[in-house]
């Protein structure tokens, strides 16, 4: 929908608005006038009633024409037992009591009753008929008073309107800007690592032809750098959280850009699938993708760069370590510097300051430890905001809780079996390595029991979540799986409102 047709929609609505207030004022006023009327009808024939039974008949007649010419449009009085008594107030309504739908439509009547037990005349009636539109008037009055004081918030509220709508096409536009320039900076650096190690095997009879290509692989790593400087203000709606994703995505890409002469290892530990970190996706990948370039720049012939994620406390920390040629102790506090380079003779000095910069907003910290001529390491500690809410930090048992385990793996359930060998809790648990059997002790299940079931069943067409989904909702539902890096799982435990532990964790899980 573009910003014309938003608007559309706004004035609509705001159209359809005024019409609703417009009817509800009008209905209220009718409803209102009714029962007002009504009251004062049936108020003013329980006044007269005293006079019907004394015989007033000319005061009887003097009040309800005081009645009709204030508030009535005309009043009949109608005898049971002497139609003398009968007349209309004023007169000239007798020649007009042939129906018509005009009338009716405009016109209503409350009919009330004289009521006395020692009169000839209980059960006499008297008619009043009034307009039943006689507030509207009053309501068209309100509503538009409501109408002149909602033209302004109106005008404020279209003019809000197209200033977030403008908003938002901005940050659209800088977000998919953003999105190009990481998939040109994914796209170059593949190239890039390429071009980087031709001029290492060009004989030195070429020096011309090698300084030439040497300028050139300087302008595009810089065009590559500038790719890197997008304002993380800019790009707010791509902020993120799920940091194993993105880890996952980034060692995918950085495998492609590592030559084959480096031995290259990139390990994630399982733990943090569960951590909720703030960062920007494709920023984190190319800071480390930027990181891993200048580790295989650093190593002369063979080497290692080893990238390992773990989860350290409340923190997850990201170390990028190579066999290189190191960076002196008088250097390391100067590498964050914008524009410092160090042996790069022309190296823009974009890439760390770059990281830095993120790294910070991120609020996280970024370190080195390096010696000249042995290799050199960096930290990366970004902090975790949460954890998952499928994740389990640990089981809690009583003396009368039932565990039920389910895994088609003879491998896992020996897994478990030693697990729970090391606790007193091991009489209190059933292992099952089939659908059927695990369901024929259905009997056994409560709702203090506790759930531990796989996810993958082998040749059965269940899977695990389907399992769990008929146990008690009220018991401790995990699932344990080595899918636990499958967003579909993952976002499916949360959907249910399972726990979800990876196998690789069932070690490491306190109970």
């Amino acid at each position: 929908m573009n910003i014309a047709e938003k608007i559309k929609v706004f004035e609509r609505r705001q159209i359809v608005v005024v019409i609703i207030a417009l009817l509800a004022a009008c209905g209220i006023s009718v409803i209102f006038n009714n029962l007002h009327m009504t009251s004062m009808a049936e108020e003013n024939t329980r006044f007269l009633t005293r006079f019907v039974v004394l015989g007033e008949g000319r005061e009887v007649s003097l009040i309800l024409n005081q009645a009709q010419v204030s508030n009535f449009n005309s009043i009949k009085y109608i005898s049971k037992n002497d139609s003398s008594k009968n007349f209309i107030l004023p007169a000239k309504a007798a020649f007009e009591t042939t129906p018509n739908f005009i009338n009716s439509l405009v016109y209503d009547l409350a009919t009330t009753n004289i009521k006395s037990e020692i009169s000839s005349s209980n059960g006499d009636r008297i008619i009043y008929e009034f307009n039943r539109f006689k507030l509207v008037p009053y309501a068209i009055f309100a509503w538009l008073f409501f109408v002149v004081m909602l033209i302004p918030q109106a005008i404020i509220s279209r003019r809000r309107l197209v200033e977030q709508i403008n908003h938002e096409v901005i940050i659209e536009k800088k977000i998919s800007k953003a999105e190009i320039a990481r998939e040109v900076r994914h796209n170059l650096r593949t190239p890039l690592a390429a071009l980087m190690r031709i001029p290492q095997r060009l004989p030195s009879t070429l020096r011309n032809e090698k300084d030439l290509l040497d300028i050139t692989i300087t302008q595009i790593k810089e065009l590559v750098s500038k790719l890197d400087e997008s304002k993380p203000t800019e790009l707010a709606k791509s902020q993120n959280t799920q940091i194993y994703d993105t880890l996952l995505s980034a060692r995918q890409e950085i495998k492609e850009i590592v030559p084959s002469r480096i031995d290259f290892k990139f390990e994630i530990e399982d733990m943090i699938s569960s951590d909720l970190v703030d960062h920007i996706p494709f920023e984190l990948r190319a800071i480390l993708s930027n990181m891993v370039l200048n580790s295989v720049e650093a190593i002369e012939n063979h080497g290692s760069i080893v990238v390992r994620a773990i989860e350290n406390a409340s923190h997850v920390v990201i170390s990028i370590s190579d066999t290189g040629i190191g960076v002196p102790n008088e250097i390391n506090p100067r590498l964050f510097e914008k524009d410092f380079s160090y042996r790069k003779e022309k190296g823009s000095g974009i890439g760390l300051y770059h990281a830095k910069t993120f790294i910070t907003k991120w609020s996280g910290s970024i370190q080195v430890e390096s010696i000249d001529g042995s290799g050199t390491i960096f930290k990366i500690s970004l902090p975790i905001k949460d954890k998952a809410s499928w994740y389990l930090q640990n089981l809690k048992i009583n003396v009368d809780t039932n565990i039920f385990i389910l895994d088609d793996q003879q491998s896992a359930l020996t897994l478990w079996q030693q697990k729970f060998s090391e606790t007193s809790f091991l009489n209190q648990v059933s292992f099952y390595s089939h659908i059927s059997d695990f369901e024929k002790d259905s009997s056994k299940w409560t709702q203090n029991s506790i759930f531990l079931i796989d996810y993958d069943m082998g040749p059965s067409s269940k899977n695990g979540l389907e399992v769990l989904k008929n146990v008690p909702k009220e018991s401790l539902r995990c699932l344990v799986t080595g899918h636990f890096d499958d967003l579909e799982v993952r976002t499916q435990c949360e959907v249910l409102g399972y726990y979800l532990i990876p196998k690789s964790s069932i070690e490491s899980l306190r109970i």
